[in-house]
């Protein structure tokens, strides 16, 4: 019987398998992270590095950082669903 589960998921294990998982996904963030959160809060935010599951993220105003912060759970869920995965554990404003 063949699989046919999607090529994400292949891929993914592949990359955990090699330890390449973290630098794949800072890579996904950086270049569609427009893509995985609201684009008002894109526009205003840029993803910086994942370390131990914590996504730290550049915001470059005041009154952003305080909305981004009162969404992070929100956003959080909306990051981990386009990822497919639970990568994201924490989000850290900068």
């Amino acid at each position: 019987m063949r699989d046919f589960s999607p090529l994400k998921e292949h891929l993914g294990k592949l990359l955990k398998e090699y330890q390449l998982e973290n630098p794949f996904t800072e890579y996904e963030m950086k270049h569609h992270w427009d893509t995985y959160v609201p684009k008002q809060i894109a526009k205003v935010s840029t993803p910086e590095k994942i370390e131990n599951g914590i996504l730290y993220i550049r915001v470059s105003n005041g009154l952003w950082k305080k909305e981004i912060n009162i969404r992070k759970k929100e956003l959080l869920q909306m990051i981990n669903k386009a990822l497919f995965s639970e990568k994201i554990k924490e989000i850290r404003i900068e």
